[in-house]
């Protein structure tokens, strides 16, 4: 049996747009002869769907949209197997009223094959507010080539029921533990699993503990992307019936791979990254598809000098180009000679664009309005806010005429104490180092990272 493996970047809510990158899909699938086809949970809806799934001309939408993606794929590519993920209807009075479902495209027509079985409420997850779980697990027979292949399918959460390895505690049930009775040839998680640090590794001892218990490989497939504050890096993999990796896909990177039931030795090329380009790669896909989804081309930053702005501008020239990155330094009479110079500096050798926009002149405008109107000088914490507002007006000014995406550059370290100034350094569309997906206590792991980038250049 050959497995297609779409590690795949959906658009949240664009169920029309997703049902043609899947189509799109089938075509390569076709074109290698591949027999299945897995694409990660929810690659209809893109996760997480939210408060979206809670519309109900969304959820009707679906049905006609995967109904007519059978229909294509069945007359374009003949009896091809491919895996979607929807949120499946249940029709009772009860509410959740929906599933998270895997269905099975194949023939022209389409069919639940799995439902999930551990909804997560925790951190980030909210999924027992839009979904119902399932009580069974699933199996689906297969028969290919003469052969019938037992195929048991998890869905992201079912396969972390290992309280040692993730420790979340002990769930209700165990969904691994049922699929050994089952006796399946190969377990198959698809999954939508945000990247945190050192997620990957925690992610392989799970699936690690969960191919040897069944003695099975392991086919984890999973979501790429940026939505909002998660980041999904796919770092999909196969796994031998003793745990151990014979297939890496890329990090952060949509990729479609093809893999043999018979193919056991492991691939020579393997894409596991260090932790700290890890985080980088994981900063810069955020701004990538943070920018994308929401139309913007360009990204506007306020370089100061400092090292924050530096590796905000740094991830903002991996992401989009130094030709769509705009930077403004903004010195005051409080400005060093030695940050102004480190501003441009950095501008040059990135090669993006820079201009500097001088403030001291508004700042004094500031201080005689003050002492005019209320007759009092400004204290030092409010003179420096006020600077930091002024400099926040003008990028926002700018961002508006030149339909840029502002970027904020401060970190989760000063956004913890509260070293920060309303209206003013926290302006911005986007806050790129602070980001909770990371899980960083502040950006300080990947600046010696982005440093090395800089010095290469």
């Amino acid at each position: 049996m050959k497995f297609l493996l779409a590690q795949i970047n959906p658009v949240v809510g664009d169920l029309e747009g997703n049902a043609k990158k899947i189509l799109y899909i089938a075509s390569k699938a076709c074109s290698i002869s591949a027999d299945f086809v897995l694409t990660p949970e929810l690659s209809l809806w893109g996760y997480p769907a939210n408060d979206l799934l809670l519309k109900k001309n969304l959820i009707k939408n679906q049905y006609q949209i995967i109904d007519q993606l059978a229909f294509d794929i069945n007359k374009k590519y003949g009896n091809l197997s491919i895996t979607v993920g929807i949120a499946e209807i249940i029709n009772d009075s009860f509410f959740p009223n929906l599933y998270n479902s895997i269905a099975l495209i194949e023939s022209g027509e389409w069919k639940i094959i799995a439902r999930k079985i551990i909804l997560p409420t925790y951190e980030v997850f909210d999924e027992k507010r839009y979904f119902r779980s399932e009580e069974k697990v699933s199996v689906l027979e297969k028969k290919i080539k003469n052969k019938t292949w037992r195929l048991g399918f998890t869905i992201c959460e079912d396969l972390w029921v290992n309280k040692d390895i993730e420790g979340r505690g002990i769930h209700k049930k165990n969904p691994i533990i049922d699929l050994k009775k089952k006796k399946v040839n190969i377990l198959i998680n698809l999954s939508a699993s945000p990247y945190t640090f050192k997620k990957l590794e925690l992610r392989s001892k799970v699936s690690s503990f969960a191919a040897q218990y069944l003695q099975v490989p392991l086919i984890y497939v999973n979501q790429i992307g940026a939505n909002d504050n998660l980041i999904f890096d796919g770092s999909s993999f196969i796994l031998d019936k003793n745990g151990s990796k014979i297939k890496q896909l890329k990090s952060f990177s949509e990729e479609l791979s093809s893999w043999e039931i018979d193919q056991i030795k492991p691939e020579k090329n393997k894409f596991e990254n260090s932790e700290m380009s890890s985080i980088f790669d994981a900063l810069v896909l955020g701004v990538k598809d943070y920018a994308k989804k929401c139309g913007f081309k360009t990204a506007l930053i306020g370089l100061s000098g400092g090292i924050d702005s530096a590796l905000v501008s740094a991830i903002a020239t991996a992401a989009l180009g130094s030709d769509n990155v705009y930077c403004v330094s903004m010195p005051s009479k409080w400005s060093s000679s030695h940050s102004k110079s480190d501003a441009k500096d950095l501008a040059r050798r990135l090669n993006i664009n820079f201009n500097s926009i001088p403030i001291e002149k508004l700042m004094t405008s500031f201080e005689e309005s003050f002492i005019k109107t209320t007759d009092f000088e400004m204290a030092e914490i409010t003179n420096q806010n006020i600077q930091s507002r002024i400099r926040g007006t003008l990028l926002m000014a700018l961002a508006n005429q030149e339909k840029h995406l502002l970027l904020s550059t401060g970190n989760k370290s000063e956004l913890a104490v509260g070293y920060c100034t309303l209206y003013g350094d926290m302006n911005g569309g986007l806050s790129v180092i602070d980001r909770k997906s990371t899980r960083l206590n502040s950006s300080h792991r990947c600046i010696s990272y982005a440093v090395f980038c800089l010095k290469k250049k």
